[in-house]
């Protein structure tokens, strides 16, 4: 370590340590090293502008010019090429709209445009995305749709909002040129779902060729349960062109005023078991029709009972029409028909024995409900054996093994038979013309009497209707 000489101890050595102190700072020369003096060497404001050289006091008092964009570095992509407004959506991706306000395509929309408020009335149609077997509808593309269907068809609703929005479809389906293309339910991703219907009875889709049926189905619970609009019968009673046949009149009644070359009359009569009065009228002869209380012996006089005057909520038709009998064949469904025409509770099936059944096949002879939706029939309730009870004569009441509420609607009542000899039931009398006469006006699944399958020896779960065929053979039923 370099040091200074010490006085009486470096004899003939000081110099060389004075030496080697000396250079540790200076070159040989006697000139200060570069490097030795730093900022830990120099005392704050010892060191004054005029000792320092002319071109450092020119730099320090120079006035700066302002910074500009082609001055600053590392800028952001959308600052770097954001000359001006469309430069800068050039950048970020944003298109070329200025989101001006106004009406044109090349404007945005104010919030209260017509255009948006009335959008949902304004939506174009979705077309089925297939014609056939499960129409998928996506409610995410589209709430209206629209499509011709060229076989058997259901919907599927799938992507529906989740619970607490309110959704509605509107569903237009049009027949091919064949028609008769059957609808057989509404699912939710994949999942049966029976609608409610606010009228009680579900919208048929029309079976002729190339005609259209709107169908208009709500859910607010994400599909968990579908609301529909049902099917609703309009009248419109015109009093003035009309043979007043088995019903009791009178002219001149208050209120109707008759056209050129026509008398209008009041009209009371009995029809399907209810008293139904027209009154009132305007000059086209258009009335007001009136619905009274069901039951035998009122308005026009009539008498013609209905189930309610029997204590019944439905029949195929008044017992007392029930002048023949007949067997039906072991293993065979027989299926007959019934109306309800209110939200009822059904607790038995009734029908009649007049000759005795033998061998009948323990647990195997049964009678069933079944609730009819489009080409489908579905088990709803069911007897328990009557291999016994269709061993005697007379009317049966078979009691269901569980209650069972329905809604306004068509049902068909099963009747199964399995045994050495069917019992014979009491029917109405065809009179010569047979299934044809009796199913008149119908097709597959819409027959008031019908046969189904073979061989059973259970009531089958579900039916296709479109397999089923005519008869008139079927057993009187009703329920209660």
């Amino acid at each position: 370590m370099a040091r200074l000489p010490t006085p009486g101890a470096d004899k003939g050595t000081w110099g060389g340590v004075l030496n080697d102190y000396l250079s540790q700072s200076l070159k040989t020369d006697g000139s200060i090293k570069d490097g030795v003096i730093n900022s830990t060497h120099i005392a704050d404001g010892t060191v004054l502008e005029t000792k320092l050289s002319s071109a450092v006091q020119t730099k320090l008092n120079a006035t700066a010019a302002a910074p500009d964009w082609s001055t600053i570095a590392n800028k952001p992509a959308v600052i770097a090429s954001g000359a001006d407004q469309a430069s800068a959506r050039t950048a970020i991706g944003a298109g070329t709209s200025n989101l001006a306000i106004g009406t044109t395509s090349t404007t945005a929309a104010a919030g209260n445009d017509s255009r948006i408020i009335n959008a949902a009335d304004a939506q174009t149609a979705r077309a089925f995305p297939s014609t056939s077997g499960v129409i998928a509808l996506d409610c995410s593309l589209a709430y209206v749709w629209s499509g011709t269907v060229t076989g058997s068809f259901s919907f599927n609703l799938i992507n529906l909002p989740v619970t607490g929005t309110v959704v509605e479809l509107l569903v237009k389906v049009t027949q091919d040129s064949t028609g008769s293309r059957s609808f057989t339910g509404w699912t939710v991703n994949g999942s049966s779902v029976t609608p409610t219907y606010d009228t009680g009875t579900a919208t048929p889709v029309a079976p002729a060729a190339n005609t259209t049926t709107v169908l208009n189905i709500m859910t607010t619970d994400a599909g968990a349960t579908l609301l529909a609009q049902g099917a609703t019968p309009k009248l419109d009673i015109t009093l003035g062109d009309y043979q007043a046949v088995g019903v009791a009149t009178t002219t001149g009644s208050t209120g109707l005023a008759a056209d050129a070359g026509h008398t209008h009359q009041g009209v009371t009569q009995l029809i399907a078991g209810a008293n139904v009065t027209i009154t009132g009228g305007d000059s086209n002869g258009h009335g007001v029709l009136t619905v009274a209380s069901a039951g035998a012996g009122g308005g026009g006089g009539n008498s013609n009972p209905a189930p309610a005057d029997q204590s019944l909520v439905s029949w195929s038709y008044d017992v007392a029409f029930a002048g023949s009998s007949g067997t039906v064949s072991t293993g065979v469904l027989f299926l007959q028909k019934l109306t309800v025409s209110t939200a009822s509770t059904a607790t038995n099936i009734i029908c009649g024995v007049s000759v005795v059944g033998a061998t009948l096949t323990a647990g195997q002879n049964l009678c069933g409900l079944y609730s009819i939706s489009g080409m489908t029939a579905t088990l709803i309730a069911q007897t328990s054996d009557q291999s016994t009870n269709w061993t005697s004569v007379g009317m049966k009441t078979m009691a269901l093994t569980a209650s069972q509420s329905l809604s306004a609607g068509h049902y068909y009542v099963g009747f199964l038979v399995v045994g050495t000899t069917s019992p014979t039931f009491i029917r109405t009398a065809a009179l010569g013309i047979g299934a044809t006469g009796v199913n008149i006006g119908t097709a597959a699944g819409t027959y008031r009497q019908c046969i189904y399958g073979g061989s059973y020896t259970a009531l089958p779960a579900t039916l296709s209707l479109a397999s089923s065929s005519t008869s008139s053979a079927i057993p009187w039923a009703g329920i209660s």
